[in-house]
């Protein structure tokens, strides 16, 4: 039909009847697009995943970062809660240099050339230790011991960043270590020991 041309009254219906049926493919294909971009879900083996944090309520987790995010190492294919993965953080004899291992899965975070978080059941490797530096706002950056100038870090969304993409200003980097709740023995104040003032010592004045 040339345009500009009338349309007739069952013509007028039958494209009324095609426009709801249109909208409902174009918004199918918005929802395959969104599901396209989401990550999956359960972590693959050997690869690292950031489970996000209550903001009131922070479950139990000995590393935190400055972005609210947890840091369990997931090697499961389906892989227990995100917030419930505990990690244990091995220094060696200087301090300085850790391995961090998740306590479930006994697998260590490591980071490999290509600058991928990764995780490896033998953290025996210098890609599996970091350098704990601590930074002027308190928190602490783990730099790859391996890979200088390399640092651990994860987007907003939870996601790892690779080696090359991190600086140590970025707070995508900052972590802190975190105590899990009820061992409180962990989280006693310093002791402070009373120390009495002394008292001037007067000389004896011997007569002249």
């Amino acid at each position: 039909m040339p345009q500009g041309a009338l349309r007739s009254a069952p013509e007028q219906q039958s494209l009324q009847q095609q426009q709801p049926a249109r909208r409902e493919q174009q918004q199918r294909r918005r929802r395959r697009r969104r599901r396209r971009r989401r990550p999956v879900p359960a972590a693959r083996s050997g690869h690292v995943q950031a489970g996000l944090g209550a903001a009131a309520s922070p479950p139990p987790s000995d590393v935190f970062s400055a972005l609210r995010l947890h840091l369990p190492v997931f090697t499961l294919p389906a892989a227990v809660l995100p917030g419930t993965a505990q990690l244990l953080v091995e220094t060696d004899t200087f301090g300085s240099q850790v391995r961090i291992k998740g306590k479930e899965t006994e697998f260590y975070l490591c980071m490999n050339r290509k600058g991928k978080l990764v995780g490896k059941p033998d953290g025996t490797s210098k890609e599996c230790v970091f350098i704990e530096k601590v930074l002027e706002n308190n928190y602490t950056a783990l730099m790859s011991a391996k890979y200088s100038g390399w640092y651990v870090g994860f987007t907003k969304k939870g996601r790892p960043r690779k080696g090359p993409k991190t600086r140590e200003n970025q707070q995508d980097v900052h972590f802190m270590k975190r105590y899990p709740k009820g061992q409180a023995e962990l989280q006693k104040p310093f002791k402070y020991t009373t120390v009495t003032k002394r008292s001037r010592r007067i000389r004896p004045t011997h007569p002249g």
